[in-house]
């Protein structure tokens, strides 16, 4: 709290403690910087808040008068004698005035030596703002699903990262870094995760691999001609079809499954790819794995999606070298309350599946779909009819047994991020199940 009487003995004494050489403010004559003790207007001395600036008035004319008939006695509204304080305010321009004469030429060369010594360091400091205006981030993210359930031949238990689950828990590091000029680098790195046990594979080894970052690896390049993408990633065919497929790329998708992303894996290793921009609508992506990191066959991968609005719609083709393409197609249509999808897949080639020197197979179909929404609840059916599933070689036509597959969902959100969901997949005439929670963070 100031204190009004200490002050004006420090002035009359000419003692100024802890004064800093700062410019001084000019005082026109006719005005004071009065230092207001601050006195309230109430009966009696008290504190005033704060110091400012005032002119000479009637009002303070008036007061002055009372001051001198009641001898510099306190004002009932102003506590000390405005006498007194009128003194201290002459004594303080006073004051004032000289320090400024003295001050304030040494002010300005001082202000005009610093200004010389920092030229350098403003310098280096300019290239350093020009050096770090490239902009960075890491963001670690992931998935956790974890719940319980019956697969065809197993007991029930906790399932994590199988075919009943919506999604393997992972998770994933994302660094981008901001060239500027509309061109950013970044990488991507995912690791799965058993919920059982902590593990990165699960006891089957159905949707997760032991690698350190299985899921994902890789380092890409974007600015407004695209994307280039080296490393481990989706493929462009897992892409399209989990775009149309009524239940996404959930773990029990049939589309998914059954089409085996029309005959690639769903993640390739060592894959360059390009994915264009986006032109009212539509993109398109397409991958090459060479040679030498696939046992001397090249693969080629593309898509052609097309997002917009209500409708999503993906077409894909595969190819293994020296083997036979693959493709699928299909769309979803997103109506609001509810959505229906539809698609066709054709796999002449299999990865994975080893036939007879001259033989060949075809494996044919369609799904349909559909998906309705109740405030938080989500239900969703999927069903999918082989039409073809044949091996031809030297001239006779093997035909195997032909099935209908789907999966029946239902999710309940509890916030953006989490869910609980119950699932029934039935897979070549066998009854599997899933009760489980996902997290995503």
């Amino acid at each position: 709290m100031f204190d009004g009487g200490k002050a004006r003995q420090t002035v009359r004494q000419g003692v100024f403690p802890g004064l800093e050489l700062a410019p001084v403010p000019a005082v026109k004559p006719g005005r004071c910087l009065r230092l207001r003790t601050g006195f309230k207007r109430i009966s009696g001395p008290g504190p005033v808040e704060k110091a400012q600036h005032c002119r000479a008035g009637p009002g303070a004319a008036r007061e002055k008068r009372l001051a001198r008939a009641n001898g510099g006695a306190a004002s009932r509204f102003y506590g000390p004698g405005l006498l007194a304080l009128e003194q201290d305010c002459d004594l303080m321009h006073t004051v004032f005035r000289a320090l400024q004469r003295v001050y304030s030429p040494l002010t300005l060369i001082g202000k005009e030596i610093q200004m010389k010594k920092n030229l350098p360091a403003l310098a280096v400091l300019t290239l350093l703002c020009g050096a770090a205006y490239a902009q960075s981030s890491v963001t670690l993210y992931g998935v956790a699903d974890v719940g319980i359930g019956k697969m065809s031949g197993q007991k029930t238990g906790m399932i994590s990262g199988d075919m009943v689950n919506h999604t393997t828990s992972y998770i994933g590091f994302r660094g981008i870094e901001d060239l500027g000029g509309g061109l950013k680098v970044g990488f991507r790195l995912e690791q799965f995760v058993n919920m059982e046990d902590g593990a990165t594979a699960s006891p089957g080894g159905q949707f997760v691999r032991a690698e350190t970052f299985g899921r994902a690896a890789n380092l890409w390049l974007e600015g407004g001609f695209g994307q280039f993408k080296m490393g481990r990633s989706e493929t462009p065919s897992y892409n399209a079809i989990s775009t149309w497929s009524i239940v996404g790329s959930a773990n029990y998708s049939p589309s998914l499954g059954r089409y085996a992303a029309v005959g690639l894996s769903n993640r390739s290793s060592s894959q360059f790819s390009y994915k264009t921009p986006v032109f009212g609508g539509f993109s398109a992506e397409v991958a090459f794995i060479a040679k030498g990191d696939n046992g001397n066959k090249a693969k080629y991968d593309l898509n052609l999606i097309y997002e917009n609005g209500p409708l999503a719609a993906g077409i894909s083709y595969n190819k293994i070298q020296d083997a036979k393409a693959n493709y699928a197609l299909g769309a979803k249509y997103d109506f609001g309350m509810f959505a229906l999808s539809a698609g066709y897949y054709d796999i002449r080639n299999l990865e994975g599946v080893s036939l007879p020197t001259g033989a060949k197979m075809k494996l044919a179909g369609f799904s349909v779909g559909g998906s309705v929404k109740f405030d938080n609840i989500t239900l969703a059916v999927e069903l999918q009819r082989q039409r073809k599933k044949e091996v031809y070689n030297q001239n006779v036509t093997q035909k195997y047994k032909k099935y209908t597959e789907g999966v029946v969902e239902a999710k309940y959100a509890l916030s953006k991020r989490t869910f609980v969901y119950a699932d029934y997949l039935r897979m070549e005439n066998k009854n599997n199940y899933g009760l489980g929670i996902q997290h995503r963070f």
